[in-house]
């Protein structure tokens, strides 16, 4: 009898958690092809911007990155450029990545 009740438990716990097992695969896909955008547009602004060195952009505080922004002094796509980059590499070694908004590239 208990060995029943324990294979009736463990079937109920299967089955409950298929409907998760079945969005990985999906969620796996999602997320590659927000991935391979990301690099993609990293690969085009870098191509805009060939000699950009993203430390000091990197290096700057909110406040002093949004002012040189307002002022023109640096562009919309070298900000992005160097966090795109940047993002990039961290998620190569740490796997942080989940998704891209791709909406940031509406706004250049």
């Amino acid at each position: 009898m208990l060995l029943l009740l324990t294979l009736l438990g463990a079937a109920l716990l299967t089955w409950q958690h298929a409907p998760a097992r079945n969005n990985i695969p999906r969620a796996q896909k999602r997320r590659e092809v927000a991935l391979q955008k990301m690099e993609a547009l990293a690969r085009r602004l870098r191509q805009q911007e060939p000699d950009l060195d993203p430390k000091p952009v990197l290096e700057l505080p909110l406040a002093e990155l949004a002012q040189r922004l307002r002022t023109e002094e640096l562009s919309l796509e070298s900000i992005l450029c160097s966090y795109l980059e940047q993002a990039l590499k961290v998620h190569q070694e740490v796997n942080c990545l989940m998704d891209f908004l791709g909406e940031c590239e509406e706004q250049l």
